[in-house]
């Protein structure tokens, strides 16, 4: 136990912090690594890790495939993690491969890479940290690893590219200012299991005009959907979330405009509940089923774009896994023996 917390601690420390803790750093492949220093905290061992090094301004561009481990004096180690800025402000770099030994994505990565079109996170990562992909302008299409807990604050912030984005069920909270001016954010799955949604989680996403709140949600922060483009919130509850009366959710034009959907029976605790109450327009008798079917209707839709594994686009569906983005903006993967 006194093993597991002190490698977890130093990992963290790296991959926030970046080259500021003393490490071995050298390259291979054109990527540059650390090996992270575990022997200062237990100095009987040899060091284990590896890990991408803080990088500097623009020192990646196009394609980088990072490898599953990487050999160095003699030894090999595994890549486990990405350091924290360790491509911020690549504006060259257009599509990244990671593998599935990485589990740690760090503070603020892949800040400003305004090139980078895609990502597919590997369901290895168990981790994203603060910021990651924070001003990737031109980022169209993420697939985010399966068993992820948590969106974590202003990870996709200014990623005004970005028109549908599917949140694992494994997530419990998305944090403040996720997604904050995603202005082309369209669509946006939200999973039966999510809890919290934090402060202007959504705000500023204007081109986003319907999203459905799972009835799992306990808590919804401030300006969580301030000055977005819904039309349409429909809500699997019959209870509704509780707010502060006083303080902006949404925000006047939302409750004069939109339609507020509720099941059935739940309008008269909708129109005395603080907040929810505000919206002009309440109906009851929603039906998650028929609007889910109805959005996520492949058939219907015609095919935008098609990328494999590795984030990179393709012409047409290939062998093995591909990812399918729709027009719609739904996102799905499709597996080709």
């Amino acid at each position: 136990m006194i093993r597991l917390y002190a490698r977890t601690v130093l990992l963290f420390l790296v991959l926030s912090l970046g080259s500021s803790l003393r490490a071995q750093i050298f390259e291979s492949g054109g990527i540059n690594y650390s090996i992270v220093q575990v022997y200062n905290i237990l100095p009987e061992e040899e060091p284990e890790y590896v890990d991408v090094a803080y990088v500097y301004k623009g020192d990646y561009s196009g394609h980088v495939e990072i490898p599953a481990e990487v050999f160095h004096g003699g030894k090999v180690y595994p890549v486990v993690g990405i350091y924290g800025e360790a491509f911020s402000n690549c504006s060259n770099l257009t599509s990244i491969s990671i593998p599935n030994s990485v589990t740690t994505i760090g503070t603020e990565a892949f800040f400003r890479c305004t090139s980078l079109k895609s990502i597919v996170l590997p369901n290895s990562v168990t981790e994203i940290n603060v910021g990651a992909f924070k001003y990737c302008w031109s980022l169209e299409t993420v697939v985010l690893p399966e068993g992820l807990k948590e969106v974590t604050n202003l990870v996709f912030l200014g990623c005004s590219s970005l028109a549908s984005i599917n949140i694992p069920a494994s997530v419990k909270e998305i944090d403040d200012f996720a997604f904050w001016r995603c202005t082309g954010l369209k669509s946006i799955s939200l999973p039966d299991g999510l809890e919290d949604i934090g402060q202007g989680t959504f705000q500023e996403c204007s081109s986003l005009t319907s999203i459905t709140l799972p009835a799992s949600i306990q808590g919804i922060s401030i300006h969580a959907f301030y000055q977005s483009g819904l039309k349409t919130i429909n809500v699997k509850s019959s209870t509704p979330v509780k707010m502060l009366e006083g303080y902006d959710y949404f925000d006047e034009n939302i409750h004069a405009t939109a339609t507020l959907h509720v099941p059935h029976g739940a309008k008269s605790a909708y129109r005395s509940a603080a907040v929810w109450k505000n919206f002009a327009n309440i109906t009851e008798g929603f039906s998650a089923t028929s609007i889910n079917e109805k959005e996520l209707d492949e058939e219907a839709v015609s095919v935008k774009a098609y990328y494999d594994a590795n984030g990179r686009r393709i012409n047409t569906l290939q062998r093995g896994m591909n990812i399918v983005v729709y027009d719609n903006g739904h996102v799905s993967k499709k597996w080709v023996d």
